[in-house]
C-alpha cells in the first residue's frame, strides 16, 4: 500500500456513547491515545485486497488485544512521516513487540538492539518493518461496519 492508500484521516467516523456516528474534524496529526475505545474509519487503497476494499468502513479498537496474524491500525508518529505519507496505515500485524510494550511496560533495550514492527499488505504482496520507537500504538481492527446500524 503506498502512503497515500493509508486509512482515511479527512473524517473518521467514530462511536459516542451513545452510539451516534460522530465524525472528527481532521487533526493535524492522530494520537492513538486520544482515539474513542471503538471507532471506525474509511481504508483508501486497495493494498489489502481481496480481504478489505476501498471506501470500506472498518471498526478498531484501542483496548482490544491484537494477536498476531489480526488486522490492525499502525498510528506512525508525525515526525517519522516523510512529507506527502500517510499517519494511520492499515496491514496485518506478522510480528512485534508484546500488548505490554504499547502500554508501556516491558520496555527493556538490551545494547543497541531495537523492537521491530513487521507488517504485511497483500496487493501487492509485500512485508514492511518499523522500528517500534517511530509508532505512537497499534489498534485491532474488530470488524467492518457494514451491516451495522452506522453504516
Amino acid at each position: 500500500m503506498s502512503a497515500n492508500s493509508a486509512l482515511a484521516q479527512d473524517a473518521p467516523r467514530t462511536l459516542s456513547h451513545d452510539s451516534t456516528p460522530a465524525f472528527l474534524p481532521p487533526p493535524p496529526s492522530l494520537h492513538p491515545a486520544t482515539m474513542p475505545d471503538v471507532y471506525a474509519m474509511e481504508i483508501t487503497g486497495d493494498c489489502m485486497h481481496p480481504f478489505y476494499f476501498d471506501g470500506q468502513k472498518l471498526l478498531f479498537s484501542k483496548t482490544e488485544r491484537w494477536e498476531i496474524g489480526d488486522p490492525v491500525a499502525l498510528f506512525r508518529k508525525p515526525e517519522s512521516l516523510k512529507p506527502g505519507e500517510t499517519q494511520v496505515l492499515f496491514k496485518q500485524l506478522i510480528a512485534g513487540p508484546t500488548w505490554d510494550y504499547w502500554q508501556g511496560r516491558n520496555r527493556v533495550r538490551y545494547g543497541n538492539v531495537k523492537p521491530m514492527v513487521m507488517v504485511r499488505m497483500l496487493n501487492p504482496a509485500r512485508t514492511l518493518f518499523f522500528p517500534a520507537d517511530s509508532l505512537l500504538g497499534i489498534h485491532k481492527c474488530i470488524g467492518s461496519m457494514e451491516g451495522t446500524a452506522l453504516s
